[in-house]
């Protein structure tokens, strides 16, 4: 028990405290703990300047690792999306030339559209479900 305070007082620090070190050494050890606040970290301006100043490699790396927990259904990870659309944004012109990255960018966009498709179902199941009611009502 106080071992795992201990391991979540410690990644509370590592996420308080990002930097471009900080992630490269949590994707080349596969920390998954870190990892996990990591992507879950929403600050809008701090992902934006720790994107802009990730290596190439590092975007490459972000960006699988970002995919697998896509695939892995961690859509529920708020702090994803974030980091997808900055990545893309900064860094598109280059993931567009990058051949190996290719199959992960159009995975990516299907599984974004497949999201957007069923929210969007959802949306509209729990209108009819309203539209229903208000007709028996009146």
């Amino acid at each position: 028990m106080e071992k795992n305070i201990h391991v979540k007082e410690e990644v509370s620090s590592i996420v308080q405290n990002l930097s471009v070190s900080t992630l490269h050494q949590s994707l080349s050890s596969k920390n998954e703990a870190v990892l996990n606040s990591i992507f879950q970290y929403t600050d809008e301006e701090k992902i934006k300047n720790l994107t802009e100043n990730l290596s190439v490699e590092n975007v490459a790396a972000i960006l699988k690792e970002l995919h697998s927990r896509l695939l892995q259904n961690q859509r529920h990870l708020p702090g994803v999306r974030k980091w997808i659309k900055n990545i893309l944004a900064v860094h598109l012109l280059h993931l567009n030339t990058n051949k190996d990255l290719a199959d992960i960018l159009h995975s990516i966009k299907q599984l974004t559209d497949e999201r957007r498709t069923s929210e969007t179902i959802s949306k509209m199941c729990t209108l009819r479900g309203l539209l229903r009611i208000y007709q028996t009502k009146v």
